[in-house]
């Protein structure tokens, strides 16, 4: 085309030239351009392509003009010519731009790809029929095949674009494809290095030698271009973080075997000298103090330079400018090394610039939740002084309230002001649920539990729940209500009904009752709540030999009146499913004549939860418990107020109340207890939530004057954020098992959403 459009452009002066002789212009009128015209075009819109081009009527003519506009409209990869025409037209000049247009593509095809469905390699292309042939376009996409082939481990792969004419107008496409053998890694090489060993630096590539089986599993072992490239990239920053700011990698070379089945990779690396920070000064602070950047860096002179450390130290400066809201500093490290002593000085230059205010705050997504719901868990509010470090504590409460599947905050500033709008922009999730669940226990039997929960009751944040156990020895049944901002304040209430009828081993208890609870969140991640339960129990059927074993009385009609208080501190990043941080609370009741109760006692139960993220999206957490009762007023501590440990929520593997006191076979619970667990999750499968749960159990309750006695168990289990909700299935297998014991047992929980 280069060669046809200098014939066109000759054309073009030629014309000009006989137009200027032949045409009458007086001898000072300069040439004028008076019409622009656009041929040939019938798929493409005129005025698409008049968008490209600068010319237009009334412009002077000018050649380069003509010819950049050639260029435009050639780009554009719709034609295949493009022509221009010049003739006399009102006193000036007619420019025609005369277009040949591409052919339409009527269908894309595959051969020979027999190893690779030709579903996947649609996915992986952007060419589609009824589109303009383009062939730059077809072209990329050769090589975007080429390079899925390659990330199969079909590193010899060829593909060859083959294009037939079906009509005048339209075209097929045909990717003609030798797909070759399958080609493994046998190798990886890395020559050069002494300071750094071959196994740090193979650990953090993603590159990895084949292994049998292993590779399968991982889907490694083969050569990916991108990926190999982005190693590369990870093998500097290795080097940088360790202080070998000189580090060279030199051309790397992938080496194909003679049969073609394996290539090897040889990477070599010249590391240079090792340097470390020597001076750190500070220029252009004046909101904070250099003792007070100081204070947040982790940087210090005499250790080894690290450049992640050094991106780290920027982001936490950064952050501490962004709490007084200057929201737009920005901190330049100047780098300066000295070769000789081989030391680096970094000097933090800052650019504080100005103090940002929020203006407004639009919201937008919600159609069911109200304005208020979301305004009232962001850390900021209109005419407040814009704190960054409050942006991510806003998403992650939007994110806990659990209305939303997705939630972004984006800061918008106003040009030449001071201040910024805040954009939150949700997506809502259905909020009412409907779960299913059931298990097994020597005290229960088959149990089947049924919950209708709404989230956000009519918009408001609050929830409604009522839920119901029904098994041949269990009936209980709880309405409960959850307002969390009570009068538009951070005080929440809640309030309780419940009815349950129980059959124990000896007896039979019925309880119905309710309870108030009042909360209040304290700063950013403190809270205390106070409560108030009243219940009324009965006992029937009672064995003759669990009233002669308990003090008379113990089994008459009898009232529980108590108050409890609770005091948290909750750091979790994410309540449904932490990676980071902790929860903490410290819960006590009392109950008292002095209350209206008959039965007297108090209660103190310490709780603590801490979550550690780890590589690859794993998380780590441990979990402990101790509770303490006892009775007063010379009265017994009622059964159902004691604690029982074994099952889900304590020691897996146990039957319900089995690791405690027992009374005739039947847990009778105890004064005391101990539980620790220990878990370690892991995704299965990211695209559909499915992760993988191992664990370790250890607990007991116990009873006055009895020795404390932990009894242990392990594990492992699924939990899948299905469509129908959360699926948990985990088996716990006992440790150190008694004759009576069984091996172990599996306990499931299903859910749905609606």
């Amino acid at each position: 085309m280069r060669h046809f459009r200098k014939a066109m452009f000759l054309v073009l002066v030629t014309s000009l030239l006989s137009l200027f002789t032949c045409t009458a212009f007086a001898e000072d009128e300069i040439a004028k351009i008076t019409d622009v015209q656009i041929t040939g075009n019938k798929k493409v819109e005129t005025e698409t392509i008049r968008s490209k081009m600068s010319i237009k009527a009334g412009d002077l003519f000018s050649p380069s003009r003509v010819r950049t506009d050639i260029d435009a409209i050639y780009k554009m990869g719709y034609f295949d010519d493009v022509q221009v025409d010049a003739e006399g037209f009102s006193g000036g000049l007619r420019l025609t731009f005369n277009v040949v247009e591409r052919p339409l593509i009527k269908s894309i095809s595959y051969e020979g790809n027999e190893k690779l469905d030709k579903d996947k390699l649609r996915e992986k292309i952007n060419l589609t029929a009824y589109s303009v042939y383009n062939p730059v376009l077809v072209e990329e996409n050769v090589q975007k095949l080429k390079l899925f082939y390659q990330s199969e481990g079909y590193f010899n792969a060829e593909v060859l674009p083959i294009t037939s004419e079906t009509t005048k107008n339209e075209v097929k496409v045909i990717f003609r494809i030798n797909e070759g053998n399958k080609v493994y890694i046998s190798n990886i090489e890395i020559v050069g290095n002494e300071k750094i060993s071959t196994r740090k630096i193979k650990k953090v590539m993603s590159t990895k030698k084949h292994i049998f089986l292993w590779s399968w599993i991982t889907k490694s072992g083969t050569y990916k271009l991108v990926e190999f490239e982005q190693d590369l990239d990870r093998i500097r920053s290795l080097y940088y973080n360790n202080g070998y700011i000189q580090v060279e990698i030199g051309e790397p070379q992938v080496v194909l075997t003679d049969d073609k089945t394996s290539l090897g990779i040889t990477i070599p690396i010249h590391e240079g000298e090792q340097f470390k920070f020597d001076k750190l000064a500070y220029s252009g602070n004046k909101v904070f103090t250099t003792e007070e950047l100081q204070a947040v860096i982790q940087c210090k002179p005499g250790e080894v330079m690290d450049r992640d450390l050094l991106k780290d130290d920027i982001l936490a400066m950064t952050d501490l400018y962004g709490t007084k809201g200057y929201a737009f500093a920005s901190i330049t490290p100047v780098v300066n090394p000295n070769v000789e002593k081989r030391t680096v000085d970094i000097t933090f230059d800052v650019s504080e610039g100005e103090q940002i205010y929020v203006n407004r705050i639009n919201i937008s997504g919600n159609e069911k939740t109200r304005d208020k719901v979301i305004r009232r868990e962001l850390k900021f509010d209109e005419g407040e002084i814009y704190d960054t470090s409050g942006l991510k504590k806003s998403y992650d409460r939007l994110k806990n309230l659990d209305f939303f599947e997705e939630v972004e905050i984006l800061p918008n500033r106003r040009e030449k002001e001071n201040t910024i709008d805040l954009d939150v922009k949700v997506k809502e999730k259905p909020t009412g649920s409907f779960s299913i669940g059931g298990g097994y226990s020597t005290i229960d039997r088959l149990v089947a539990i049924g919950e209708i929960t709404q989230n956000n009751f009519l918009g408001l944040g609050e929830t409604l729940k009522f839920k119901g156990e029904f098994g041949a020895r269990r009936q209980n049944y709880v309405l409960s209500f959850i307002e969390p901002w009570l009068f538009d304040r951070p005080i929440s209430l809640g309030l309780d009904l419940v009815k349950e009828e129980r059959v124990y081993t000896g007896y039979t208890k019925r309880s119905t009752g309710g309870g108030i609870t009042l909360g209040r969140r304290f700063w950013e991640y403190y809270g205390a709540s106070l409560s108030y339960s009243y219940s009324s129990d009965s006992y029937t059927n009672v064995d003759d030999a669990l009233v002669a074993a308990y003090p008379a009385g113990s089994f008459d009609p009898s009232t529980t009146s108590k108050i409890g208080l609770s005091l948290y501190r909750d750091t979790r990043d994410n309540y449904l499913d932490p990676r980071r941080g902790s929860r903490n609370e410290f819960y006590t009741e009392y109950a008292s004549s002095l209350l209206g109760s008959k039965n007297e006692f108090y209660k103190a139960i310490v709780d603590s939860t801490w979550f550690f993220p780890f590589y690859w999206d794993t998380a780590f957490s441990l979990h402990g418990k101790a509770g303490y009762a006892g009775s007063l007023g010379g009265k017994l501590l009622p059964l159902y107020e004691r604690f029982y440990v074994g099952g889900l929520s304590t020691v897996r593997g146990y039957d319900w109340g089995a690791l405690g006191p027992k009374t005739s076979g039947d847990p009778t619970g105890g004064d005391k207890e101990i539980i620790y667990n220990a878990e370690y999750t892991f995704p299965l499968l990211t695209e559909i939530k499915l992760r993988g749960v191992a664990f370790f159990d250890s607990g007991s309750a116990f009873g006055f004057g009895q020795k404390l006695q932990l009894r242990s168990s392990y594990g492992a289990g699924f939990r899948w954020a299905s469509p129908m909700g959360l699926i948990r299935l985990e088996y716990g297998r006992v440790l150190a098992k008694k004759p009576d014991e069984k091996s172990g047992k599996w306990e499931f929980s299903i859910g749905t959403m609606f």
